[in-house]
């Protein structure tokens, strides 16, 4: 799961949301998670697409909805993310299960995809702390100083 999800009610309400609407926001990050995994299965099953393709486009396109999102002002900017976000999420999961699964022979498909729950979890613990202790490293770098100068 990735921060996205632990920060985006914090970062909303620091850019001078509701508590309400900012937690509306993970609402609207899960729907279209489960409808991007739908679309991402769909996705892999066209042969002429290559997986490995639409997960890096998907990671693409998550990037630079991440990156845009730091412009973002008024609510609908951050619902346009969360749309976008949590769709290209989705699509994720089902592309790297697939390709977890299909990039080894059968016998060791379990194997692999074990090895990559792993990884996923362990980092998946350990950025959200990780995240929190830079706030504590760097005070003053990640809050927002003053709402005026922002707009």
């Amino acid at each position: 799961m990735p921060c996205n999800f632990f920060f985006q009610v914090k970062y909303s309400e620091d850019r001078g949301m509701s508590s309400d609407a900012s937690a509306r926001l993970v609402l609207f990050l899960g729907i279209n998670v489960a409808l991007g995994r739908f679309f991402g299965g769909f996705l892999c099953s066209i042969k002429r697409l290559d997986n490995l393709y639409i997960l890096q486009g998907m990671l693409l396109i998550n990037g630079v909805s991440t990156i845009l999102l730091t412009l973002a002002k008024k609510y609908e900017a951050f619902v346009a993310y969360a749309v976008v976000f949590g769709f290209g999420d989705g699509v994720m999961a089902s592309v790297f299960n697939i390709l977890i699964l299909t990039c080894v022979d059968p016998s060791r498909a379990a194997s692999s995809f074990g090895h990559f729950l792993l990884i996923a979890s362990v980092t998946s613990l350990a950025g959200p702390p990780i995240s929190g202790g830079l706030t504590i490293l760097f005070p003053g770098s990640f809050s927002v100083k003053d709402r005026k100068t922002l707009e």
